[in-house]
């Protein structure tokens, strides 16, 4: 595990077979050099630049999730036998809805332990 406030992954991980990217923009442009030869990149925001990837010898591609009520219907009987643990990080009353919203896309989740 690395935690990204005391330690720059790229300084650490090298040689992967595959970068899962949820973040996007300069994170991404650091990840590239990570993968290995016949690597992957895998973004769930944007489509990773094909021209970089053919660059540097590796498969990119965006993985979008398309909805499906029997997965839903799973994370529900989940939630309700009291199996998914959320981590509340802050709350906002609703006249502060976008300071929330800003909160989610500059923030970062805490380092949790596996």
């Amino acid at each position: 595990m690395i935690d990204y406030r005391t330690q720059r992954f790229e300084e650490i991980a090298d040689d992967l077979d595959m970068v899962f990217d949820l973040i996007d923009g300069e994170t991404r442009e650091r990840s590239w050099s990570l993968l290995r030869r016949g690597g992957r990149l895998i973004s769930i925001l944007t489509e990773p630049s094909q021209e970089r990837a053919t660059e540097l010898g590796v498969t990119a591609m965006r993985y979008t999730v398309e909805p499906d009520g029997e997965e839903l219907a799973e994370i529900g009987r989940l939630a309700d036998a009291g199996k998914l643990k959320p981590h509340i990080q802050a709350t906002y009353p609703l006249e502060q809805a976008a300071q929330a919203l800003a909160a989610v896309e500059h923030g970062h989740t805490p380092a949790r332990s596996c």
